[in-house]
């Protein structure tokens, strides 16, 4: 652990408050419902982001709070609901007012992650659901080694003996 190089590379998610989620859920229940006139009528997924898109004005408070906010070389991608973007660590900390720290994971991979509290401002606190990314660790992942399931006499040979009807038998 210590304090990150500011033109370390960090990517991070801010998720924009969503509208409409009760017609959401009301669309679920409808589609979920035999007795219903619109079951198994699905919506695409556009007509659901439609439903659900955040604000215009949440969407511009979010897009000029970070095209203010970071240098010209970050990245920022409109995602919808959520916007991704690739950035230093300088710019980072200056965004969320936090200290960017490099952790190391046992299988010696290191992470960019705030250490302590971040902040944002109360107007775009308004639009923004929330940030992923900047300060959370992924969990994780299984391996991909498949642990062979054991066969039929390995199961039968490691279990108490029982009882087989002769009927049963082959």
């Amino acid at each position: 652990v210590g304090r990150c190089d500011s033109h370390q590379m960090v990517e991070f998610t801010i998720g924009l408050k969503q509208t409409n989620l009760d017609l959401l859920e009301s669309a679920f229940w409808q589609v979920a419902d035999p007795a219903s006139g619109s079951w198994q009528e699905f919506k695409s997924i556009e007509e659901i982001d439609a439903m659900i898109a955040p604000k215009a004005e949440h969407v511009a408070a979010v897009q000029s709070w970070l095209e203010s906010g970071l240098s010209k070389t970050a990245q920022i991608e409109m995602r919808g609901d959520s916007v991704k973007v690739h950035s230093t660590a300088k710019d980072a900390e200056q965004l969320f007012n936090a200290e960017m720290h490099l952790f190391t994971h046992e299988n010696g991979r290191m992470s960019a992650k705030v250490m302590g509290e971040l902040s944002i401002p109360a107007g775009i606190a308004r639009a923004v659901d929330l940030v992923a990314g900047i300060s959370d660790f992924a969990m994780p992942r299984a391996s991909g080694q498949k642990i062979p399931k054991p066969d039929a006499f390995t199961v039968q040979s490691s279990t108490k003996p029982i009882v087989i009807p002769a009927s049963l038998k082959t």
